[in-house]
């Protein structure tokens, strides 16, 4: 067995940069705050906290949704949080006038699982089990249009980089649609049940993908984000997907239960996961392996965030789930050991 065999199969009990304790139920998003050391949770407890994660305070709860909130987004300056939940609304928070209820969304008719800002922070978009993606004028609160109807339930939406296209998805199949028109440009399909995430690569990922798949260079020409992507599912599996051909680039396999969660490291080198096998993994994306694995939770792990910030600072992910905190890790220090072994 070589050396990064030994890393992915070793798991790793490192503590945590700060353990984040108040939710009485599930955690079930988080968000870190684009510029300040803040950090943004949601809850089966139908509350959202925000904390000062460098000190580990709680700053604030706070108080609207009458359901489950399922997911949060800051907008690009963080003057905004947006909130979706199991009570069919959408709020928008007015971070720097006390984190007021200054808007309310309605018009999906079943929970709403999904919420990001649009590129430009006017519109959002959202996913709901109601089987749609919706867009929405900030300013108004006015339905633009539906992007995709009776297509499931939806548990993940993401915005193109341009905003020209939506990346959801439901049952055992992801899509990119047209953000204007909802038609359906690319349908990925291959795993054998729920995709609970789909993300898009960054552009510092793509001569990594593009090794996994056996393609060294590229073809040519500039490159344009939302060319890949990933996936997680229930499955156990993570894919990497061609966005144009549709076509599965590679399989990342080592979970022992549902993925849930995704984020791309910021270099391109690395993709992170988070599972109900209570870990969170490293994959080397150039080779699929997993590098590192981090006993995360005592339980299942919910959900992922990374520090926006990481490109120019340390480089932080917050994970949260059943077992009611939030953990804050330097991820940073996962990805120096695992390339200091590889």
């Amino acid at each position: 067995m070589n050396q990064a065999d030994l890393a992915a199969n070793s798991y790793s009990v490192d503590p945590a940069e700060a353990i984040l304790d108040g939710h009485q139920c599930m955690v079930t998003a988080v968000a870190f705050h684009p510029t300040l050391n803040v950090l943004a949770s949601a809850s089966e407890d139908r509350t959202i906290k925000i904390w000062q994660y460098d000190i580990g305070a709680l700053q604030r709860t706070v108080l609207g949704h009458t359901g489950s909130v399922n997911d949060l987004d800051f907008n690009s300056k963080g003057t905004l949080l947006v909130s979706c939940s199991s009570d069919r609304t959408i709020k928008i928070w007015d971070v720097e006038n006390g984190w007021g209820d200054t808007k309310t969304f309605v018009g999906h008719e079943h929970t709403v699982s999904s919420v990001r800002f649009m590129p430009g922070d006017q519109q959002i978009v959202s996913g709901s089990r109601d089987g749609t993606v919706r867009i929405w004028d900030v300013a108004s609160t006015a339905e633009l249009r539906t992007v995709i109807a009776n297509a499931g339930w939806i548990r993940c939406v993401r915005p193109s980089y341009d905003g020209q296209a939506i990346l959801s998805s439901s049952d055992q199949v992801a899509r990119l649609s047209d953000a204007r028109t909802g038609q359906t440009l690319v349908e990925f399909v291959g795993h054998d049940l729920v995709v609970e995430a789909a993300v898009f690569a960054p552009v510092a990922a793509y001569p990594a993908i593009r090794e996994l798949a056996g393609h060294i260079s590229a073809a040519g020409g500039p490159e344009r984000p939302g060319r890949y992507m990933a996936t997680a599912s229930r499955d156990k599996c993570i894919k990497i997907w061609d966005c144009q051909s549709g076509q599965a680039i590679g399989t990342l396999v080592g979970h022992c239960y549902w993925v849930q969660a995704l984020v791309f490291h910021p270099s391109g080198k690395y993709l992170l996961s988070a599972s109900d096998d209570y870990t969170i993994r490293v994959w080397e994306l150039r080779t699929g392996r997993c590098v590192r694995t981090v006993e995360a939770h005592p339980h299942f792990v919910s959900c992922l965030a990374l520090n926006p910030r990481s490109a120019r600072s340390r480089s932080l992910v917050a994970s949260g789930g059943p077992d009611m905190t939030i953990k804050v890790w330097d991820e940073e220090a996962w990805i120096q050991e695992a390339s200091a072994r590889l």
